[in-house]
């Protein structure tokens, strides 16, 4: 039988239903607690966002006098205290915890704890910004999962550190996260993949590679779909939010935002505030740091790549690729060699005039240069975050029944003349009236009115 550490690294619905077991196993008649079994309670109601619950867990390991051994006991409960706040987004708690924390020797921390202990205290130094406090607790954290076996937790702790590393050092380390997703499919482990393909979609979108981003993100949802109302899954959505944003998809756009708008997540809610108003919040607590990432970083306005140049994007993102595998891959249909290879420089060189330096060759691979699109050309900010009103000026009189009207639904130009004037007579006058009434109500909400195939919507 496993140890009951192995529930440390599962996700919110398995680790659930491994808690049910244990507690139907051994019975409700003891009353005495066990320490190990609940911190992983409170580890799922962490995972679910539930504070209240884990609140109560909490003041229940306090009040409780069935424990012999009070190293364990402390242990646990300052782990759970600091998830409590990291969830709560309690900083000022956060931080008074760490100080107290960082006088502490280490050495009195249970054995089997120290990997849950190094990684929380990572998580929260993240919370506060300390990145490069962060990125070494994550690592020592890999360390002590590595010696328990918790492969899974091993690799989360593997993966954090690269995207600290890349916030820290602006620089985006493909190689790692390619390392990275390797090792996740090897282990089987849903979790990492997902996040993973999460974070390289997130790069192909600035990189202006719009269909392969899409392709890669649903991908990583498929992947993360076990743990849907979790944090990461959630992530993934609000990412392709963003990208349904970018692409003009704005039935789409507004189906995952009302979804979202629901969550228990603060990095959720600021996060869908910010593609609704566009108005972000001087809190940067309140953002993931993918998000952190959007307000610094700028969403590519280079020349848009071909079908065939996203789809070579996509595909050398994932790993470096050789050029036998490259045309076999774009030309599947073509088995004439020479004429593959043809298409193939084509491909490569306008490629390389749209982005320069973006695939570089090391005999036999050809590899992707993201930083190369991010910092060889001046870019401009698609999403105009700003620090205007949520409204933008103030809509009177048929601006706001045009606002209304499609609040409630989609329509067409003509639906919307209908359903603004009825069926007066001088349609010629109306219709010059309502195009000089959407000119307006352009300018003074510009973020929230959108045209896209034949019919009007706000967002």
């Amino acid at each position: 039988m496993k140890s009951i550490y192995h529930l440390f690294q599962l996700p919110h619905q398995l680790l659930v239903k491994e808690i049910e077991a244990i507690g139907q196993k051994h019975g409700e008649q003891d009353q005495s607690l066990d320490l190990d079994l609940e911190y992983c309670k409170g580890l799922a109601f962490y995972l679910s966002g539930d504070i209240h619950e884990l609140s109560n867990i909490i003041n229940k390991i306090k009040s409780s006098t069935n424990f012999n051994d009070n190293n364990i006991k402390e242990t646990v409960l300052t782990l759970l205290e600091l998830r409590l706040y990291i969830r709560s987004k309690d900083c000022k708690n956060l931080q008074n915890s760490i100080s107290k924390i960082e006088l502490v020797d280490h050495s009195q921390i249970a054995e089997n704890y120290l990997g849950e202990f190094y990684f929380i205290l990572a998580r929260s130094y993240e919370l506060l910004n300390f990145y490069k406090q962060a990125a070494k607790n994550y690592n020592l954290a890999a360390q002590f999962y590595q010696n328990q076996g918790l492969n899974k937790k091993y690799l989360k702790s593997l993966f954090n550190a690269t995207v600290l590393r890349e916030y820290l050092n602006d620089t985006i380390k493909l190689d790692e996260y390619q390392a990275i997703l390797k090792i996740a499919i090897r282990e089987r482990d849903r979790s990492i993949i997902g996040c993973t393909l999460r974070n390289l979609s997130f790069q192909l979108l600035f990189s202006g590679s719009y269909n392969s981003a899409f392709k890669i993100i649903n991908r990583s949802l498929k992947a993360l779909r076990f743990e849907s109302a979790g944090l990461n899954y959630q992530l993934a959505e609000l990412n392709l939010a963003h990208l349904y944003y970018l692409m003009g998809y704005y039935i789409e756009l507004a189906k995952i935002i009302r979804k979202l708008e629901s969550s228990k997540y603060p990095e959720i809610i600021a996060g869908v505030k910010l593609l609704k108003t566009h108005n972000f919040s001087e809190n940067c607590d309140d953002y993931s740091i993918s998000w952190l990432w959007r307000l610094q970083k700028k969403i590519s306005s280079m020349p848009k790549v071909s079908e065939l140049e996203d789809k070579l994007m996509g595909y050398l993102i994932l790993s470096s690729r050789s050029k036998l595998e490259i045309v076999t891959y774009l030309w599947p249909q073509i088995k004439d060699n020479e004429i593959r290879n043809d298409r193939f420089k084509k491909v490569l060189a306008r490629i390389k005039t749209k982005r320069p330096n973006i695939i570089s060759y090391c005999a036999p691979f050809y590899k992707l240069n993201i930083n190369e699109v991010n910092k060889s050309i001046v870019l401009r900010e698609d999403l105009n975050f700003n620090s205007e009103t949520n409204h933008g000026e103030e809509l009177v009189g048929d601006e706001l029944k045009i606002k209304n009207i499609l609040i409630s639904r989609s329509q067409s130009f003509y639906e919307l003349l209908e359903s603004l004037y009825g069926n007066q007579e001088s349609i010629e006058k109306l219709i010059n009236r309502l195009k000089n009434l959407i000119g307006r109500v352009r300018k003074k909400c510009p973020s929230r009115l959108h045209y896209r195939e034949g019919k009007y919507y706000w967002i």
